[in-house]
């Protein structure tokens, strides 16, 4: 087994300096927000996933996993103190509730290995919650238990998600490979589910090649599949021409064809998570194999989303609110949608939907995650200080230009102005954990990611 983690002497990486006033501390920005989640109505044990927001109704909430890995990230990375109060022990509990709560509504049946879910991807997300909250458990055992709601460990509730998903998903029928979107569309492959199949295979082959992690009760799938899984579906996203020939980063998905043609790119949206999770299965690919190109690649789509998917300083029109340029520049922005039916006067809801809110926190999290991974010294030294540049900008722009001044709500627009998607706060779980994921990426370090 693995030595749990020493938090303690942990300090924060650096501070967000907020205009003229004093450095921001991140984790303590993190552990307010975690307060206003739980202290401003959203909690509710009784409601699926635990807090009241209307999306969060239909089978498998792939927004309720990405909550969880937010969560479990707050809680290996936030040093427990008094002046934190108890929020630890709070989010711990959620985490566990959540797990109970879907594991009593069938979305794991660890009896039958049932899954209630259509669409492939939500799946991989809840892969990835379980990964990542064995790790907390193995930092933090004190906080979270291994074993899973209904018997097992988390490590196997996560590999049997898996197995499954891949079993059922993963094709070479139509486009010569990926994994499939969802059911009944065997001939869709987006970016989002075939990434998400790479990490989830990559980060399950570290954790069973590390000592002490082969004991397992599940009949599942050896360490040396879940590899050749996530090289060979690294390699098939390399094939597939999903990438946008002029920036470099993934559209959404390929067009969808029959098995006598090719599966050309769609041209579509150039989503901010789409580059965040090629990130993270660099990382985990680069530390399975060693090799320098996927730590290159990782390296050089985090360049380019800071060139291509940020807010244009001319935006939003002076007009609205006196924001200085440099405020808005190199902010991070889902341009596909936030910027459509936005201009003035600002209408009651943009075109970003309840999955689209949280994207830009995912991108954020893996940019913490490459920052982590790259060593301070050394030929990376360089990108890694970029990385690091870059989320305090954001975190900055957030603070300074998109917080609710009576409370540690946040907007949709990192850039400014203050601006949600529907009327009064029926969104502020979306957008808040978007930020959550934004201050926790400030204070990851290599000790907090050294399970993965």
């Amino acid at each position: 087994m693995l030595a749990p983690l020493l938090l303690a002497p942990l300090a924060i990486q650096f501070s967000v300096v907020v205009g003229d006033s004093v450095p921001l501390d991140p984790a303590s920005v993190s552990n307010a927000i975690v307060s206003q989640l739980f202290n401003s109505g959203h909690w509710n044990p009784s409601a699926r996933g635990g807090f009241n927001e209307s999306g969060w109704t239909y089978e498998g909430p792939w927004q309720v996993a990405n909550l969880v890995e937010a969560f479990a990230n707050f809680l290996i990375s936030v040093p427990e103190s008094s002046s934190l109060g108890n929020n630890h022990t709070y989010v711990a509990q959620s985490i566990q509730h959540t797990f109970s709560y879907f594991n009593a509504s069938g979305l794991i049946d660890n009896n039958t290995q049932k899954f209630e879910a259509s669409q492939y991807d939500d799946l991989l997300w809840w892969a990835l919650a379980y990964v990542r909250t064995y790790e907390l458990c193995l930092a933090k055992p004190e906080l979270m238990p291994c074993t899973a709601p209904g018997g097992g460990s988390l490590l196997d509730s996560a590999r049997t998600i898996f197995d499954y998903t891949y079993d059922v998903s993963w094709n070479t029928d139509y486009c010569g490979g990926g994994f499939a979107w969802s059911l009944g569309t065997p001939n869709f492959k987006n970016c989002v589910t075939s990434q998400l199949g790479v990490t989830t295979a990559a980060k399950l082959a570290l954790l069973l090649e590390a000592s002490g992690h082969g004991d397992s009760k599940c009949n599942c799938k050896a360490q040396a599949t879940y590899r050749t899984i996530a090289l060979d579906t690294s390699a098939w996203l390399i094939r597939a021409p999903m990438r946008n020939t002029t920036t470099g980063l993934f559209n959404d998905a390929l067009s969808k064809c029959n098995k006598s043609t090719e599966c050309p790119n769609d041209n579509g949206p150039i989503w901010t998570y789409c580059q965040g999770l090629p990130l993270g299965y660099d990382i985990f690919l680069w530390k399975l194999t060693g090799k320098a190109s996927y730590i290159q690649d990782a390296i050089a789509i985090a360049a380019a989303v800071q060139v291509n998917l940020v807010a244009s300083a001319t935006w939003p029109e002076t007009n609205i609110v006196p924001y200085a340029p440099t405020d808005r520049g190199n902010v991070l922005s889902e341009l596909a949608c936030d910027t459509k039916n936005c201009t003035p006067p600002l209408p009651l809801q943009c075109d970003c939907d309840s999955d689209q809110m949280i994207f830009k926190g995912i991108m954020s999290r893996y940019l913490g995650y490459l920052s982590a991974a790259l060593p301070v010294d050394g030929p990376y030294a360089g990108n890694k200080k970029s990385i690091d540049s870059f989320l305090a900008q954001n975190a900055a722009s957030v603070w300074n230009n998109n917080k609710d001044p009576n409370s540690y709500d946040f907007g949709l627009f990192w850039q400014g102005p203050l601006f949600r998607t529907k009327t009064a706060y029926e969104n502020s779980v979306y957008l808040n954990m978007a930020v959550l994921d934004l201050f926790n990426s400030l204070i990851v370090t290599q000790e907090t990611i050294q399970y993965v």
